[in-house]
C-alpha cells in the first residue's frame, strides 16, 4: 500500500473513514457475541437453580418469592417499569 502522506487528502479521509467504518463493525459484532454469551450464562444459571430446587419451597412459598430468588442466583436485573407488575385490582 502506498504511503499515506503521499495520498491525496480526499483519499486519506476516504481510507479513515473505511477504518472507523470497520472498526464500529467489529466492536459491533463483539458486542452482540458478548450479549448472546452473558444470555446464555443467565440462562444456565436460572436452570441450574430450578434443578436445585425442584420440590422444595423456595423463601416463604409465594410464586414472586421463586421469581426473585431466581433473578439472584443468576445475577440478572429484574424488569422494571411502569405497568409490568399489577397486583390485585383497582380500589375505589
Amino acid at each position: 500500500m502506498e504511503n499515506e502522506s503521499t495520498l491525496s487528502k480526499e483519499d486519506q479521509d476516504y481510507i479513515a473513514k473505511e477504518r472507523t467504518s470497520r472498526m464500529e463493525a467489529i466492536r459491533k459484532e463483539l458486542s452482540e457475541k458478548t450479549e448472546a454469551n452473558s444470555a446464555k450464562d443467565t440462562i444456565e444459571k436460572i436452570v441450574a437453580f430450578v434443578k436445585t430446587n425442584k420440590g422444595k419451597q423456595v423463601g416463604n412459598g409465594e410464586c414472586w418469592t421463586l421469581a426473585n430468588e431466581v433473578f439472584k442466583a443468576a445475577e440478572a436485573k429484574r424488569p422494571a417499569g411502569k405497568g409490568l407488575r399489577v397486583w390485585g385490582r383497582v380500589v375505589d
